[in-house]
This record gives C-alpha cells, structure tokens and sequence, in this order.
C-alpha cells in the first residue's frame, strides 16, 4: 500500500548526475528507489532494479530479459510474486560470490570470502534438491560463457561443503585453464 498514510513524502528526487554516470558505467543495476516509510516496522522501502546478473566491465552478461522466460511465480507472503527460474538464482549466487571475491574493492574491504556466502550456496543447492535442473544450470552457463564464475563459486563451496556439486556439473562447467581461481582484480 503506497498511501499516504504508509508513506510520508510523494517526492521523487533525484541522485546527482556523478552518482547517476557512475552507476551506468560500473553497476549491473540502477540507483535504488527508496521511498521513507511512516511505519515503526519499516523505515522505507527500497526496490533495486537489477538490468543484469554481471557488472559491465566484466565481459559477462546475463541480461535480465534473458531470465523472464524462465521465471517462477510464488506465493510470498500472501501474494503472487515472481522469482528466478531455480537454475537461474544459483546462477545469481554464484556471480555474487565471485564477483564479491575477485574485485578489489570488496578485498580491501574485507569482505571478499566471507563463509557465509559460500554457505547461501550451499543451501540453497540443498533446499533447492531435485527442483535444480543441473542440466539446464550448465546450459545457461555454456549459453552465456558464464564458466568462471559458476565454477568458481561451486569450486570452492564444494571443498567447504563437499558434495555440493555433482562431479559432473564442475567437469562439465569447467574452464579448460583453472588457472583463473588463483586471480582477482581482472574486472578493475
């Protein structure tokens, strides 16, 4: 309900232009819409708009438009709402996590391999069980040359948590030089 008695302003104001350059060039998403919120639960609410799973310079891309054939509708407190396809969201996992621990900035914050990201795709391949088409996961990957990231991020989550994976699926989504789990910064 955006009434105005959930929200205290109709207002939609705008970043700065540098902000707004800055984002085009380097972010995989737009600004945030971030509306306040006049109720004790909820500060505001914010809706982030993602346009694809990868950041512009990394030269990968899975566009957003590519993964609406695929989607799912679900029940989300009541209502229907949509979702990644089940291949899709593990995909999405993966290029976080490797996008996170690769990238400079999220190194020298510290925040580059943080278990618990390792874990979201432990779990989420666990709760996902027999739903996960490992076929089509590995599909989309070879479709989009999505192979560092994917294997990457199912590499290392496999050694934490071992098998987490098919066997298969690592072979099958695996760089021909894994030379590349050793590098970072390659997007900077």
């Amino acid at each position: 309900d955006w009434s105005s008695d959930v929200c205290s302003s109709d207002l939609l104001e705008p970043e700065d232009r540098t902000k707004g350059v800055y984002w085009r060039l380097y972010m995989n998403n737009l600004l945030p819409f971030i509306r306040l919120a006049d109720l004790p639960e909820v500060e505001r609410f914010e809706v982030d708009v993602c346009l694809n799973l990868f950041l512009p310079k990394s030269g990968l891309s899975l566009p957003a438009a590519d993964l609406l054939p695929r989607r799912r509708a679900v029940v989300l407190h009541g209502q229907p709402a949509w979702t990644l396809g089940m291949a899709d969201l593990l995909l999405d996992l993966c290029g976080h996590l490797y996008k996170e621990a690769t990238t400079t900035w999220w190194i020298a914050a510290g925040k580059d391999l943080n278990l618990i990201k390792f874990c979201d795709v432990a779990s989420y391949v666990a709760w996902a069980g027999d739903r996960l088409d490992w076929a089509e996961f590995a599909a989309t990957v070879a479709g989009h040359g999505l192979q560092r990231p994917a294997h990457y991020a199912l590499h290392f989550t496999n050694q934490l948590y071992p098998g987490t994976t098919p066997d298969a699926v690592l072979a099958a989504i695996a760089p021909a030089d894994l030379g590349y789990l050793d590098q970072f910064g390659e997007v900077d």
